[in-house]
C-alpha cells in the first residue's frame, strides 16, 4: 500500500471498507491522548512458516520485556465483498490495553495489514498499514513484524488527499494517475518534503478517483464509490487530515455538506467554478483555487461585445457548472442570445445544436468540458456553421484537432501571477521534474492548492481540521512577506514559518486572496485567441468579485 517515498496511489476498496467497520465496532475515536507512558507499546504479529494460517499476537511496553506469551489469534471475520479475512483481539498492557484487527488476502496470499489502537485512543493515528514480515523468532519458527503505538513526542505525518484529480487529467487527455494535474500534485508535495516537510516529517499523499474505481483496469469492478464516500474512507482509514478536490461543482455542494463541515475538514477544490457552489453552508471549510464562472462570465460577455456581437448562439453543460456559467455569461451580455443546454448522458447533441444553426447566430459559445467540446465541433465545423467561436480556458486539445479550423477563436482563461512577476519559476520547476511545460488547464490550481494547504497545516502547528481552515486565510494575505508558488518560494515560506514570520502566498493560478466564503476575491483574467493553430496571449485583466 505504501510506495518506497510515502505516497499512496490507490485506495483498496475492499480492505477501506472493512477497516471502517472496525472503527464502527470499536467506537467512535476518542479525544484522549494516544500517547502511552515509557516510550509506547510494541504490537507484534506472527505467523508460523510451517503453517501459514496460524497467526499469534503480542504486545509489551517499548524497550521492556515480553511478560507474556503470544496469544493465538483466529483469522475468521469475512468482509462483504468476501475479498479480506481478519482477525480481533485485545491485548493488556499496563496500565492502557491494545486494540487490534490483523487483515489478510482472503485466498491466503499477498501482504498482512494491521489497525491498531491503545485504548480509547483514535484509530486514524495508525490507520491501517502494511505488516513487513521480515523478523524471526529465535528458533526460527515464525516470522513477525509489528508497529510501536504512541510512543511519545513523535507525531504522525500530514496527510494529504487528492480527491478525483485523476479525472481532471482523464477528461483533458485520457490519461488518469500520470497526466497534468497528477503530476502537480505529486510536484507540489515533493517541494514540501524537499524543504523538510510538515511539521518535521514527510508528507504522505493520498490519491483517490471515485469514477475510476469502477474502470475496466480496476482491481475491484464493483468498487465504484461517490466521491462523498471515497471522501469518508479517506478520513475514516487512511487518515487524511485536509483535501485537494473533488473536481466537479456538483460533487463540491455534495462535499460541503456531507463531510466538510460535519467532519471539520478543510476542502480546496482546484477544478470547481460554479458561483452556486459558494451558496451552501460548508462551516467556511470549502476553499477554492479555481476561480468562479462569474469571473469568466463577466470577460466572455465583454469579449463578445467587443467584436460587435449583438447576438450569439450559447450551448452549456445542463449541470450545476454549466447552468452557473451560462448565467454569468448572460447576466452580463447586453444581446440577444439564443441557448441550449446538453445532458451530460446524451448519446448526440444533434438536435440541439440543429435549432441554434437555426438561429442565424453569426458566433457560437461554447460552455462545456473539453470532451463535450469536441463532440460540439466536430458537428457545427463540419456543416460550416457559425463564423465566430468563443471559449472558455484554454482548450488545446480541440486547437489540436482541428488544425487551422479554429483560427480566430477568441477565449478566456483565469491567468496567474506568473505572467508578470514570477514569470517562468513554476514552468522550470515542472519542466526540469517531468520534461515538459505544463500545458493543461487546472495544473496550475491543483499545485497551488496543494501547497496552501501544506503551509497552512505548518502554520497552524496542527493538523486539526479548523486550525488549517483558519491558517489558509493567514498565510495568503498582508502583511506577511510575499512568497510565489515554485519550489524556491515555497522552501522559502516554510522556513519564514519556522521562524514565526507571517507569510503571504501567491498562486502559480491566481492571487490567493480568500474571502469568508473560500472564493478567490481578486483574479487576473486573460484574452486569448487562436492563430496558425496555437493560442497567443493577447491582454489580461484584474477582475474584483464581490
Amino acid at each position: 500500500m505504501f510506495g518506497k517515498q510515502g505516497i499512496v496511489t490507490r485506495l483498496v476498496a475492499a480492505l477501506a471498507a472493512g477497516a471502517v467497520a472496525l472503527a464502527t465496532v470499536a467506537g467512535a475515536s476518542a479525544q484522549t491522548p494516544d500517547a502511552a507512558p515509557g516510550g509506547g507499546v510494541e504490537v507484534r504479529v506472527w505467523q508460523k512458516l510451517v503453517d501459514a494460517d496460524l497467526f499469534y499476537v503480542s504486545a509489551h511496553p517499548a524497550g521492556g520485556p515480553w511478560a507474556d506469551a503470544p496469544l493465538p489469534l483466529a483469522l475468521d471475520g469475512l468482509t462483504e465483498d468476501g475479498a479480506w479475512r481478519y482477525g480481533d483481539a485485545v491485548l493488556d498492557v499496563a496500565p492502557r490495553s491494545v486494540e487490534l484487527r490483523v487483515w489478510r488476502g482472503a485466498d491466503g496470499g499477498g501482504r498482512l495489514y494491521l489497525s491498531a489502537r491503545l485504548a480509547g485512543g483514535s484509530w486514524r493515528t495508525l490507520g491501517t498499514v502494511p505488516l513487513a514480515m521480515d523478523g524471526r523468532s529465535g528458533t526460527g519458527a515464525f516470522r513477525y513484524g509489528g508497529v510501536t503505538l504512541g510512543a511519545a513526542p513523535a507525531r504522525a505525518p500530514f496527510r494529504l488527499g487528492f480527491l478525483d484529480i485523476g479525472l481532471v487529467d482523464h477528461f483533458i487527455s485520457n490519461v488518469p494517475d500520470q497526466g497534468p494535474a497528477y503530476r502537480a500534485a505529486l510536484l507540489a508535495v515533493k517541494h514540501v518534503n524537499d524543504a523538510g516537510g510538515v511539521f518535521g516529517q514527510p508528507v504522505e499523499a493520498f490519491f483517490g478517483d471515485s469514477g475510476l474505481l469502477a474502470g475496466e483496469t480496476s482491481a475491484c469492478p464493483s468498487c465504484q464509490r461517490t466521491a462523498v464516500e471515497l471522501a469518508e474512507l479517506l478520513i475514516e482509514v487512511e487518515g487524511v487530515h485536509a483535501f485537494v478536490g473533488p473536481v466537479a461543482s456538483t460533487d463540491l455542494i455534495a462535499i460541503a455538506q456531507e463531510v466538510a463541515a460535519p467532519r471539520r475538514v478543510p476542502f480546496i477544490s482546484p477544478v470547481s467554478s460554479s458561483p452556486f457552489a459558494a451558496d451552501h453552508d460548508d462551516a467556511g471549510f470549502i476553499f477554492r483555487t479555481s476561480v468562479s464562472d462569474a469571473a469568466q462570465g463577466y470577460a466572455l460577455a465583454e469579449l463578445a461585445r467587443d467584436e460587435g456581437h449583438d447576438h450569439v448562439a450559447l450551448v452549456h453543460r445542463d449541470d450545476a457548472w454549466g447552468r452557473a456559467l451560462a448565467a454569468a455569461f448572460t447576466g452580463h451580455y447586453e444581446g440577444r442570445v439564443s441557448a441550449v443546454a446538453l445532458h451530460p448522458d446524451a448519446d448526440s447533441f444533434s438536435g440541439e445544436l440543429r435549432e441554434l444553426a437555426a438561429s442565424d447566430a453569426p458566433a457560437l459559445v461554447v460552455l462545456t468540458w473539453p470532451d463535450d467540446a469536441v463532440a460540439v465541433l466536430d458537428e457545427v465545423v463540419a456543416e460550416g456553421h457559425f463564423g465566430q467561436f468563443f471559449l472558455i480556458n484554454d482548450h488545446r486539445p480541440l486547437i489540436e484537432r482541428y488544425p487551422g479550423t479554429l483560427d480566430g477563436a477568441l477565449g478566456v482563461a483565469p491567468r496567474g501571477l506568473h505572467v508578470t512577476e514570477a514569470e517562468g519559476h513554476w514552468e522550470a520547476d515542472y519542466a526540469a521534474a517531468y520534461g515538459t511545460a505544463p500545458d493543461a488547464p487546472f495544473t496550475r490550481e491543483t499545485y497551488d492548492a496543494a501547497i496552501a494547504l501544506m503551509l497552512a497545516a505548518e502554520y497552524a502547528g496542527s493538523a486539526d481540521g479548523e486550525a488549517i481552515r483558519d491558517a489558509l486565510h493567514a498565510i495568503a494575505t498582508p502583511p506577511g512577506a510575499r512568497h510565489p508558488a515554485s519550489a524556491a518560494g515555497v522552501a522559502a515560506a516554510l522556513a519564514a514559518i519556522r521562524a514565526g514570520e507571517d507569510i503571504d502566498l501567491d498562486g502559480e493560478s491566481t492571487p490567493l486572496d480568500w474571502d469568508e466564503r473560500g472564493e478567490i476575491a481578486r483574479a487576473h483574467m486573460g484574452i486569448w485567441r487562436v492563430a496558425d493553430g496555437a493560442i497567443e496571449e493577447l491582454r489580461s485583466f484584474v477582475v474584483t468579485l464581490d
